[in-house]
This record gives C-alpha cells, structure tokens and sequence, in this order.
C-alpha cells in the first residue's frame, strides 16, 4: 500500500479494477450508481479507473471532464466491451 493511502481506498481501486466499483458488485457498468456528487468525491486515479473498466478514454483532464465524461456515458448507456 502506498503512503498515505487507507486500506479503503486500495480496496476501492481493486474493486474497480474488478467491475465493482463502489463495492456493490451489482449488475451494470463498473460505478454506474454514483451520482455526480459521489464521482466529485472520488481522486483522479481512481476516476481513470472507472473510466477504464468502461472502456472510455482515460486520456488525462480536469477532474470535472472525467466526471462528465463518467456521467454523459451513462446517460448514452455506453457499456464496455
């Protein structure tokens, strides 16, 4: 584990990795539940990570822009894969 990092947030990134996350595990895209609030909530890496098991750029911005990317595809239903 890094410094700094609490076993939560090292779980958190392993969860998404796996689909899961926000640790439910239940159905759809990897963080699909999150409202906007929650997503604004999240660190950067762990915003790319969501990103990643969705099978969206994960091209480096502002944190706003990967919220927004996370939500409009949402919106569209984009599903990895």
């Amino acid at each position: 584990m890094l410094p700094g990092r609490s076993a939560d947030q090292a779980g958190w990134r392993a969860r998404a990795a796996d689909g899961e996350a926000g640790g439910s595990g239940a159905g759809g895209a990897a963080g699909a539940h999150l409202s906007g609030e929650e997503l604004r909530a999240r660190t950067i890496p762990e915003l790319v990570d969501l990103l990643r098991a969705r099978g969206l750029p994960t091209t480096r911005g502002k944190k706003e822009e990967l919220v927004q990317r996370l939500l409009c595809s949402r919106a569209r239903g984009a599903r990895p894969g």
